[in-house]
């Protein structure tokens, strides 16, 4: 019978720690929507093919609304840098008109750890970066590749990720396309 007066405190003490480990581990919390967590950068393309990857890119343009009729430069260039519900900052973003393929820039600070960006994307191990000499990382699936690079001057944070249908998967000219990315990223 004495248990009894202590269940409730501990029931309250178990809902109280799976809480903390699920805010530390960064569940969507309710009322958000996709594109609102960094996790979501990593992990819808691969999980939901092309479908994750248009839910992501349309909630970016939603956040960073820009002229489809400006350059990729002038696009970038007009971005306010954005905070996550998980509070990492898309400093800028850039998506390429034809086809499915964008790249997000990350701020600095707070540090989006490449530990995290490795656990969620499960990137093929002879891509990983073991000795974090080139510090870009791969992973693929569902016809979608995720490509995210640490930053050179802090090699435990991804600077940018770049998230692109694979080659067998794309409808589009795959030449005019890298093209326009290469522009794009320069000003980057």
């Amino acid at each position: 019978m004495k248990v009894l007066r202590y269940r409730p405190a501990m029931c309250f003490a178990l809902l109280l720690l799976v809480a903390c480990a699920a805010a530390r581990n960064g569940p969507v919390p309710p009322g958000a929507s996709v594109g609102d967590q960094i996790g979501d950068f990593f992990t819808l393309p691969l999980a939901q093919g092309p479908g994750g990857f248009d839910q992501l890119a349309n909630a970016l343009q939603r956040r960073f609304p820009t002229d489809s009729n400006a350059s990729a430069i002038e696009q970038t260039a007009q971005q306010t840098p954005i905070t996550l519900q998980d509070g990492y900052v898309v400093q800028r973003y850039l998506r390429l008109q034809d086809g499915r393929h964008l790249m997000a820039e990350f701020a600095k600070t707070p540090c989006v750890p490449v530990q995290l960006a490795v656990s969620l994307t499960r990137p093929d191990p002879v891509q990983l970066d073991h000795y974090r000499r080139t510090g870009i990382y791969l992973a693929a699936g569902r016809g979608m590749s995720v490509t995210f690079s640490a930053d050179a001057a802090k090699p435990e944070c991804v600077a940018a990720v770049e998230i692109a249908e694979t080659p067998g998967k794309r409808t589009i000219d795959t030449n005019s396309s890298r093209q326009a990315f290469a522009r794009g990223i320069t000003s980057l």
